[in-house]
């Protein structure tokens, strides 16, 4: 393939870069750009591909389908070709396993729950073999979510999946890649992980594993090429390594344009900057040779800091006026939020044996409450959520039902106890009896603070023992209790 015609799909693919809700990771754009440039010149060699019409309908749907569709436009317009449908299944495939973002609802769609439980299985299995709890890392499950979501969908799809440092990465942590290959043969023992993919989650790990020793003093800025993974393992290691880091932001390549630069005291990177005359250059895995040159620079800033405080010595300055009216207008948000979810904290006890009949009576209840309306309606809703996968929870009595709809005036949570358990679908697809139903339901149009609540409870709600048990008592006082207790820690750190 011919440089002429790489950069003419770059410039075509950064031209629909705009249309896409979330960004591209380095590695997802430079993989888009060379599953295309082959595709091209796969065509004009008059070789097609084929794409099952019940899996096409399916993509067809998808807001990545139409950008993918005005990217093949233009592609076609540029190389004068005619390109197949089936073409823009795949790089509508590419575009859905590219979305690499943190949305606050990420956790409640429809197909990351049972994305988060695989996540807190992966989580337990480790925290078990390496014998040190990482359930304490909230970011650990959601960068474990975000990451696997679009690579288990690559996985199923039998997409390729490179991954250029997992030699360096099974070299670095060997006893942590044995753990994390048994791992993922035991939580998914129906796919068949590549080592390449595998290497990506042992990153994951490696990072938590490494921030929970970390340390504290400069602000430093990390630019990486090859996506969330690298710069996160890269950062931890950083704050590891020198005391005298305080803080570190990782950025891809595609977004420095929109930093303050200056802001920072040392720039890192894995890639050449072209137009950026301070930085230090160095190796994803950080080894003893970029260790030593980044100790000199670092002593270099801390240095020339020192005498600027001597020079003139600055007190701290005080927030804008701006600042501390976002900061407050921002607890304020929080705190009408976790006002209303408390407000909507229902238990309610069933007798039937229907789920059906549960949901629409528990349904019509709510709307006795003032906490949505038209009964009938969020009913069908939460049926027909059933149908696009499972909803019980794996090793406990318990389903999570959700749904967002504009009827729904206020957030509430509902814990329905149920007389009479009945077999209900789980997400790992096996058959299971819960005698215990979590309703919960949001606006259509809700607050990005209320959203993380509810995305909160929802993680909450996922293989914790603690949490299963109180549910499983059946006790109102001891469920409502617990619920408000959880909801108010999360305020609480909020406020800190």
């Amino acid at each position: 393939v011919n440089k002429e015609k790489i950069t003419l799909i770059e410039q075509t693919v950064d031209s629909i870069r705009a249309d896409l809700t979330y960004p591209l990771a380095d590695s997802a754009y430079i993989g888009l750009v060379i599953h295309l440039a082959l595709a091209i010149e796969r065509l004009q060699q008059r070789e097609f591909i084929q794409m099952e019409e019940e899996y096409l309908s399916e993509l067809r749907v998808t807001k990545e389908f139409e950008i993918a569709e005005k990217l093949i436009e233009k592609l076609e317009n540029q190389f004068d070709l005619k390109i197949p449908e089936a073409e823009t299944g795949y790089i509508t495939m590419h575009l859905m396993g590219a979305k690499v973002r943190y949305n606050e609802d990420f956790i409640l769609e429809d197909s990351s729950l049972s994305v988060a439980f695989k996540a807190k299985q992966l989580i337990e299995y480790v925290s078990k073999a390496i014998q040190r709890n990482l359930h304490q890392s909230p970011q650990l499950l959601n960068d474990l979510v975000v990451h696997l979501k679009p690579s288990l969908y690559r996985i199923q799809q039998d997409m390729d999946i490179s991954n250029p440092l997992m030699d360096q990465i099974e070299e670095d942590y060997p006893e942590l890649f044995t753990v994390l290959e048994r791992a993922v043969k035991h939580v998914f023992p129906s796919l068949e992980f590549p080592k390449e993919e595998t290497a990506f989650v042992v990153m994951h790990f490696a990072s938590c594993l490494l921030n929970m020793e970390g340390a504290r003093g400069l602000r430093v800025l990390v630019v990486c090429s090859s996506g969330i993974g690298t710069a996160k393992i890269l950062a931890a290691k950083l704050q590891r390594q020198f005391q005298e880091i305080e803080e570190v932001d990782h950025q891809s390549l595609f977004d420095l344009k929109q930093l303050d630069l200056e802001s920072y005291d040392l720039i890192v990177s894995t890639i050449p900057l072209e137009h950026i005359e301070h930085y230090v250059l160095v190796n994803p895995m950080l080894p003893t040779s970029d260790v030593h040159r980044l100790q000199h620079q670092i002593r270099k800033v801390k240095i020339i800091e020192s005498m600027k405080a001597l020079e003139k010595p600055v007190p701290i300055a005080d927030q804008t006026l701006q600042t501390i009216q976002d900061s407050v207008s921002g607890v304020q948000r929080y705190a009408t939020m976790v006002s209303q979810i408390l407000n909507g904290l229902y238990v309610f006890e069933s007798t039937s044996d229907d789920k059906g009949t549960v949901l629409k009576e528990t349904c019509h209840y709510l709307v006795d409450e003032g906490a949505l309306m038209e009964a009938e309606k969020i009913t069908k809703a939460l049926l027909k959520r059933e149908t696009s996968g499972g909803l019980g929870i794996p090793g406990t009595g318990l389903v999570l039902y959700h749904t967002r709809q504009p009827s729904i005036p206020v957030p509430s949570f509902t814990v329905i106890l149920l007389e009479y358990p009945i077999t209900i679908q789980g997400m790992d697809e096996e058959w299971m009896e819960s005698d215990v139903f979590i309703l919960m339901l949001a606006p259509e149009e809700i607050s990005k603070e209320g959203l993380e609540i509810m995305s909160f409870l929802s993680t909450l709600l996922i293989e914790d023992p603690v949490s299963t048990e109180t549910f499983s008592s059946k006790e109102e006082d001891r469920i409502k209790n617990y619920v408000s207790n959880q909801i108010h820690q999360f305020f609480k750190k909020k406020l800190s």
